[in-house]
């Protein structure tokens, strides 16, 4: 009876085990939707990224996005422009739901001292290229694939690959990343603070002139500060007289 009653119990132990072990190497199914804080827009083409893994997808149209993790992985949910909300999977199984409401970013870092080597806009520009440098570096894919043309294979079409959700989503975040930085630029350059200085507007009458007189990003980038300030009192003076 109680050897019966041993292999009874150390049956039930290995059983318990198993199904322990077998929960651990289940991966746990992480997903939630990226909004903007304020707004409650969604935020598309995010990234939500496993650290652990280093395992990455975009959110969807309707800022959704779904990733397996184990639990302690970090995962990281972004989107340029936007402080990440960075957490911890806490679950051992099953699904957890994290819903990241991301704020914008002031424009400049703060409290980073400025070097005579790099400016506040060229500091924000590197701390964005390392922040999403996963993306980034990643190849896009040609509607021709030449890459086996060596082995013998020829040209290879793959518009199944090129046109893919994925790739969609890959060239649509970089198209919004190289915007990004144009736009940064131009508000580093061209910025209320030094609009105001120039012309002593403030408020909506502000807002109002640089609405309608604000220089190319081409511009600006052959532009001395000098000749800015030149452009911006000379386009003031036609604003002003033609009000």
């Amino acid at each position: 009876m109680k050897s019966c009653l041993s292999l009874f119990i150390a049956i039930f132990a290995l059983l318990h085990a198993g199904g322990i072990q077998a929960q651990q190497l289940r991966p746990v199914t992480v997903r939630g939707q990226m909004v903007d804080k304020d707004s409650r827009l969604v935020l598309y083409p995010a990234s939500a990224r496993n650290l652990s893994s280093r395992q990455s997808v975009f959110t969807d149209k309707g800022g959704y996005y779904k990733l397996d993790g184990r639990q302690n992985d970090t995962i990281v949910l972004s989107y340029i422009g936007y402080h990440a909300d960075t957490f911890v999977v806490r679950q051992l199984s099953g699904t957890e739901v994290h819903n990241g409401e991301l704020r914008i970013e002031e424009h400049f870092l703060q409290g980073v001292e400025i070097t005579s080597r790099y400016n506040a806009y060229q500091l924000d520009s590197i701390a964005r290229a390392n922040e999403f440098r996963h993306i980034l570096e990643l190849p896009d894919r040609d509607l021709v694939d030449k890459s086996k043309r060596a082995e013998g294979f020829g040209i290879i079409f793959s518009p199944f690959t090129r046109y893919s959700q994925k790739e969609k989503d890959k060239r649509k975040f970089k198209e919004q990343f190289s915007q990004n930085e144009i736009d940064e630029y131009i508000e580093f350059r061209y910025s209320k603070q030094f609009v105001s200085k120039v012309t002593g507007l403030s408020g909506d009458s502000l807002l109002n002139f640089m609405n309608k007189n604000t220089p190319s990003y081409q511009q600006l980038r052959v532009m001395p500060n000098e000749d800015l300030i030149y452009w911006t009192t000379d386009r003031y003076r036609t604003w002003v007289n033609k009000k």
